[in-house]
């Protein structure tokens, strides 16, 4: 597994123009990786068109890793995906993502479906389905409750 200890940080740029917005980031850290340093950096953009309940949001990232697999095998990669999100109500919404991801074992692709409702002002509750199109198709069902204090 990925180790918990490192250092990671992130900057994150948005611009909003009804009902458009920009947005930018890149994010960059490192884990130990046995005798060596797992570096890593993730550079993405990111445009969303909103209008009603309607959003329409797709982000390209670009990424590389000194040591992808623990044996310091470095890799680039790249990817991106598509959302369209709509708000049925102030409490629920729905949400239809498809990701691409081209790196060191080819391209794959997967599909989610996701109804979330917001539980109380800082608590959701979100049902998805991942459906992952790889050598070994996957489908794998999550269940989030999130909150913050």
């Amino acid at each position: 597994g990925v180790p918990w200890s490192g250092t990671d940080s992130m900057v994150y740029a948005q611009h909003f123009m009804r009902p458009v917005t920009l947005s930018a980031y890149q994010y960059r850290g490192w884990r130990p990786d046995g005798t060596a340093h797992d570096t890593f950096k993730r550079d993405g953009f990111g445009l969303a068109f909103g209008r009603g309940p309607w959003l329409v949001e797709t982000v390209i990232q670009h990424g590389w890793d000194s040591s992808v697999d623990g044996a310091g095998t470095p890799a680039q990669f790249s990817g991106g995906l598509g959302e369209l999100r709509y708000e049925f109500n102030p409490r629920l919404f729905g949400l239809v993502r498809i990701d691409g991801t081209n790196g060191l074992d080819g391209f794959f692709r997967s599909s989610t479906f996701l109804l979330g409702s917001q539980i109380t002002h800082n608590a959701r509750l979100t049902v998805e389905g991942v459906f992952q199109n790889t050598q070994e198709s996957k489908s794998i069902l999550h269940v989030h409750y999130l909150f913050t204090l």
